[in-house]
């Protein structure tokens, strides 16, 4: 909506709507009581759509531009020859259907756009899962989603609609929807493309990472188990004592094993490069130690454990992958680095 109405009083310019919004994801960062601390939770938000959103302005349509232009409005607003749609006096204005558009010029003054950006889920042991069902599904017909899908994002999409509040100027890339608006009479658009692809066989996830499938009832055989979990969803950041969803994921994998004896744990724990060696060196341990105590405490049965603190080495985002940033943007780019890797090997 804060986009839309930045676009609706702002002659439906795309930087416009695009810095509303950015702006309007601020507080999804935690916002900030100072100066500063806004303007790290803006950088972070500036990286999500930058990064992660598509803004589409599907109305006014290119046809509409033809349809409406106003000479009398691009010479006075100066739009270096981009046509324009006037906002003003709609009441009195004609309501007769432009001839390529299939819209009345009241119909060309409704801004309408759709966002799509893509969240990362987090949601314990279901979000890998619903990560594998998303590529399952996907058919490839919107390349903005799919690239969020394979990125292990779940695209949201949003549609707004809003009265213009000043001319529309026309942007570079208008979209083109020609026609005749259905003579009045809307038609259902069918069911959305689905997948004739087979499920997937063998593939879920944890909290960011990937593990093998629980086992069925009476399996006897155990099968190697690797999970990589977000040590932001286990611990939080800068932090080393388990929080209730990393509790949930933990108990989840102790679940899958089926109360089958294994031969390894190895449990490794990773952070970001943000402060000291040491340091990162003795908080990665610490995370790695709370995840060993918890499995053998709650019933996970193994014959030798291995705990490994690597502090910031095997970055997934290299230092440096994030230049300029500081604060929560600096710490969102580095989130993939924070992690914790279970290995499960079956014995023999």
């Amino acid at each position: 909506m804060l986009a839309a109405r930045a676009g609706s009083v702002g002659n439906a310019k795309l930087d416009a709507i695009k810095n509303a919004c950015t702006e309007g994801l601020v507080p999804m960062f935690g916002g900030g009581e100072t100066a500063a601390k806004l303007a790290d939770s803006l950088a972070a938000a500036k990286v999500l759509v930058e990064a992660n959103a598509s803004i589409e302005m599907l109305n006014p349509t290119r046809e509409a531009f033809q349809d409406f232009n106003d000479p009398a409005l691009q010479t006075l607003l100066d739009t270096q020859g981009k046509r324009v749609i006037s906002n003003r006096g709609l009441a009195f204005k004609p309501d007769s259907v432009g001839p390529t558009s299939g819209e009345t010029l009241q119909d060309a003054n409704l801004i309408k756009l759709r966002i799509t950006h893509g969240i990362k889920p987090v949601v314990p042991i279901i979000s890998g899962i619903y990560k594998v069902y998303l590529k399952w599904q996907d058919t490839g017909t919107d390349p903005v989603q799919t690239r969020l899908i394979n990125d292990g994002l779940v695209p949201v999409v949003t549609q707004v609609t809003l009265q213009m509040q000043s001319d529309a100027i026309e942007p570079d890339h208008p979209v083109s929807s020609p026609g005749s608006g259905n003579g009045g009479n809307p038609t259902n658009p069918g069911d959305p493309p689905v997948t004739g692809e087979p499920p997937p066989d063998g593939e879920c996830g944890t909290l960011g990472g990937c593990t093998t499938p629980p086992q069925p009832p009476g399996n006897t055989c155990p099968v190697p188990i690797s999970a990589n979990l977000s040590a932001d969803a286990l611990v939080g950041f800068d932090q080393a004592t388990l929080q209730p969803a990393g509790i949930a994921a933990l108990d989840q994998l102790i679940q899958s094993t089926n109360g089958q004896t294994y031969d390894t744990l190895t449990v490794t724990g990773y952070t970001d490069p943000i402060g000291t060696e040491a340091y990162n060196l003795d908080l990665s341990r610490r995370r790695a130690q709370a995840v060993r105590d918890y499995l053998i405490g709650h019933g996970l049965q193994v014959d030798h454990i291995n705990v490994v603190g690597a502090g910031s080495a095997s970055p997934v985002v290299q230092p440096g992958g994030c230049p300029g940033m500081t604060g929560a943007a600096l710490q969102a780019c580095y989130a993939c680095n924070r992690r914790v890797v279970v290995e499960l090997t079956p014995r023999g």
